[in-house]
Formats: C-alpha cells, sequence, structure tokens
C-alpha cells in the first residue's frame, strides 16, 4: 500500500495527458438533460440521484464522468471480463456482457467502502472545478482549462488512488474513439433496455418499489455507456487513427495520437449528420467555450434520446427502436472526414493511405512513415519542439 501511495505521488507531479472530455465536461453534459420517473415526475440530470447496486448514489452526469477514464475492464480483466474493449467483442451479445463486466467495476464492486470514497472524492472535485468553470463561461479554455489542467489532473490521480492513470494510455482505448464508441454505447444502451423492460413487468405487478429500482438501475446503465457517445462528439475522437498508429509503432503511437487529438480539439472539424445539420465540433476542454455551442446542443439532443427510450421501454413495455436509428441519425458522419478538402478542415496530423501505410504532415507535406523508428523520431521531435500532448 505504502509503494502504491509513493507510486501514485510521483505520477501525480508527472505531465498527464487527457484523452477524453474533462471529467466536469462529462458532468455537465449529463446536467443538462431531464429524466422522466413517472408522468408527473420529471428530475434534471443534475439533481436526480440514482442508487446504484453498491449503494453508492450517483447523478447521471456523475456517471457520464466516472465510466471510462476511472471505471472500466479495459487493460485489467475484472471477473468475467476479457480486459478487452467492449467494442473489440465479436458478437452483440459479447459486447453486453463486457459492458456489464465493465459497469460492475463502479456499481456492484466487492470493495463497496473504497468505490465510495474514491466517488465521494472525485464528485467533490468534480463539483468544485465545474463551479470555477461557469463563473468564467464562455471563456472557459482560456481562463480555467489552460492555467489549471495539469493541477486538476493530478488531483484526480490522487483522489482516485490512480485509477485514471491508465486509461489514456492503454492501447485497447477504442471504446473511446468512434466510431468504436457508438459500438459500446449501442451495447450498453440495450443493456439498459432489458432492465427497463424489467421495470415495467415489476409496475404491472404493482411491484413499484422494484420498478423505480429497475428504472434508476437502466438509467446508471445508460449513463454509464453514455460517456462513449459522448466521446465521439469530440473533434480529437473523431478521425484520429488510434487504432493504426499503435498498430504501426505501440506505446509510442499512443502519445503520437495525443498530438492529433489535440490539434482537433482545439482546431474543431466541420461535420455533418444524415438530417443534413452541419456544424463545427471542438472537442476536449472546449465544451464550455462560445464556439461549441452548437456542437453541445446536440450532444444534449442526442442524451435526451437516449433517455426519453429507456423511459418510453420502462413505460410501454415495448422495445420500439432496436437500432437506434433515431439516435444515430443526429452523430456526425465519420466517414466523410476522409474528404477534408471538401469539408473545408484542415490537413489531418496522420492518416493511412490505401497501401496501409502512416502519412504524417509536417511543415504543410505528407511523408510517410515506414517504421517503428521513424515514429520515435518523430516523437521526440515534437517533444522538443512542443512538448507533451495536453
Amino acid at each position: 500500500m505504502l509503494l502504491k501511495r509513493i507510486a501514485i505521488s510521483i505520477l501525480a507531479c508527472m505531465p498527464i495527458s487527457s484523452f477524453a472530455f474533462m471529467s466536469t465536461e462529462h458532468v455537465a453534459m449529463g446536467d443538462a438533460i431531464s429524466l422522466p420517473f413517472s408522468a408527473t415526475e420529471v428530475d434534471s440530470g443534475a439533481s436526480a440521484q440514482l442508487d446504484l447496486p453498491d449503494g453508492i448514489r450517483l447523478t447521471y452526469g456523475q456517471i457520464i464522468a466516472l465510466a471510462g477514464d476511472y471505471f472500466a475492464d479495459v487493460g485489467r480483466p475484472f471477473n468475467a471480463g476479457t480486459g478487452k474493449a467492449i467494442a473489440e467483442q465479436p458478437t452483440e451479445e459479447a459486447r453486453e456482457h463486457e459492458f456489464l463486466v465493465a459497469f460492475a467495476t463502479l456499481a456492484a464492486n466487492p470493495h463497496k467502502h473504497m468505490i465510495k470514497t474514491v466517488t465521494g472524492h472525485l464528485t467533490a472535485l468534480f463539483n468544485q472545478h465545474l463551479a470555477a468553470l461557469q463563473k468564467t463561461y464562455p471563456n472557459s479554455f482560456a481562463a480555467v482549462y489552460k492555467p489549471n489542467t495539469s493541477k486538476w489532473v493530478k488531483q484526480y490521480v490522487l483522489k482516485s488512488h490512480g485509477r485514471n492513470l491508465v486509461e489514456p494510455f492503454r492501447l485497447a482505448n477504442d471504446d473511446h474513439f468512434a466510431p468504436a464508441a457508438l459500438k459500446a454505447y449501442h451495447a450498453a444502451h440495450r443493456v439498459a433496455i432489458k432492465t427497463a423492460l424489467e421495470g415495467y413487468k415489476a409496475k404491472q405487478a404493482n411491484n413499484l418499489v422494484t420498478a423505480r429500482k429497475d428504472l434508476e438501475l437502466a438509467y446508471a446503465e445508460n449513463a454509464f455507456g453514455c460517456h462513449y457517445l459522448t466521446d465521439a462528439f469530440a473533434a480529437g475522437h473523431m478521425r484520429t487513427p488510434r487504432k493504426a498508429l499503435q498498430d504501426h509503432f505501440k506505446k509510442t503511437g499512443v502519445i503520437l495520437m495525443g498530438y492529433m487529438h489535440d490539434q482537433d480539439n482545439a482546431t474543431g472539424l466541420r461535420v455533418h449528420n444524415s438530417q443534413g445539420k452541419e456544424w463545427v465540433a471542438y472537442g476536449d476542454q472546449h465544451y464550455f467555450d462560445a464556439a461549441d455551442k452548437t456542437n453541445r446542443q446536440m450532444i444534449h439532443q442526442v442524451l435526451q434520446t437516449s433517455i426519453n427510450s429507456i423511459y418510453k421501454a420502462y413505460n410501454t413495455g415495448k422495445d420500439l427502436n432496436k437500432n437506434e436509428t433515431d439516435l444515430f441519425a443526429l452523430m456526425p458522419n465519420y466517414q466523410d472526414l476522409a474528404n477534408y478538402k471538401k469539408y473545408h478542415n484542415p490537413a489531418p496530423m496522420f492518416f493511412v493511405d490505401n497501401k496501409n501505410q502512416m502519412q504524417y504532415l509536417e511543415d504543410g507535406k505528407y511523408q510517410v512513415l515506414p517504421s517503428h523508428h521513424a515514429g520515435v523520431k518523430v516523437l521526440f521531435h515534437r517533444l522538443k519542439k512542443f512538448g507533451r500532448p495536453m
């Protein structure tokens, strides 16, 4: 235990990259939606406390923030889990199973006291940091994030006992990047729908206490999956060739990914969906920026659509939209991002050409990175010129 504390303290003094929306941003997303419990009871995401099986009570946004970044099965198999990404599983049934294993690390963890302590410390930090951001809105990045990111992430490291250290650098991190993120979310949503249908059965049997528990559990399961869904709205998670960089350059590729991830998040990408809606999406640490207003609204609309389908299943006993066509129609079209010139987007820092070669943009020109050594060379160059990814 002492060695673990020493290791966490040392790592907390290092620059740690945040490869997802900041925790406070995830909380704010969940706060923005409404949770219906009956025809006469509709609570805000910020106020409704959801009871988890292990006795912890959290809001919808807090669960979004904790999921994946602090609690997951990836990289460290938990119970019957594979330790791999949810999206990586070969069948829908296997993805749902892997999601349940990941969800259990938060909601049904045998170390209840430790989990309660960790989540209590983290949610207190989330509230403190969110209040600081809201005071400076809409200039949050310049006024708050830029000077405080390193300090905040180190606080998260210490208060989470290092739980958020591993996730950004795990090689099986696909669940946080489009299009894999949509598979991970959908698995969670399918599980949540089934739980909501159980709630309907309990309600029909006039077992209202059980019905309420089932609905809260369904919302909690869905919130966990919505971490991955919301990550898919961050520009740095849309076209970054995360898996290809890993395949070409191993752990070096994961750090290289951070540079493109940060660049796209900051400059934004022009996106559109199948409904013809066009907007500019920014990313991590830019959620509160005025320029990201439309992207923010799209996130809220998608989250509410997801919640509404859970409640409909609970209220009617019917699984009305198994493929979630209405929700996925709202999502950005990720395939079209490859045609960056047509949509007036910046050229990508990295992309894989039709010969499976990794192309790297430097000083306005692309060059092939033919080997792991070439990737390491680029990494040292960028470290010297720009420092570590944010």
